[in-house]
């Protein structure tokens, strides 16, 4: 939960979605700044052949109370992603909700 509450502030105070991607263990891969309604997503490194996953986990935020979108959808399974998964940031930068997608 504290992971949340400093991502949801740092999102609010820069104004910018915020993206982080974590292998299966947990651990920062990488960390996205987007503006404030979209991250773009650079070509990722690691496995991801033919019907296997990548082994990345992302979650991002949403500053504007939108849940989680058909692009955030097509992200999860063109990218090859384990899962997927919105935070909700309030006005004061506060976790809101979390929405989650596999």
């Amino acid at each position: 939960m504290d992971q949340a509450r400093e991502l949801a502030a740092l999102s609010r105070s820069l104004s910018r979605q915020v993206a982080v991607f974590l292998d299966r263990q947990g651990r920062v891969d990488l960390v996205l700044v987007g503006d404030a309604g979209s991250i773009n997503i650079p070509e990722l490194r690691g496995r991801a052949g033919g019907t296997r996953l990548r082994g990345l986990r992302l979650m991002h935020t949403h500053l504007s109370g939108e849940p989680l979108s058909q692009e955030d959808l097509m992200d999860l399974l063109f990218l090859r992603l384990d899962s997927l998964g919105v935070l909700q940031v309030d006005a004061l930068g506060f976790p809101e909700s979390f929405t989650l997608a596999h």
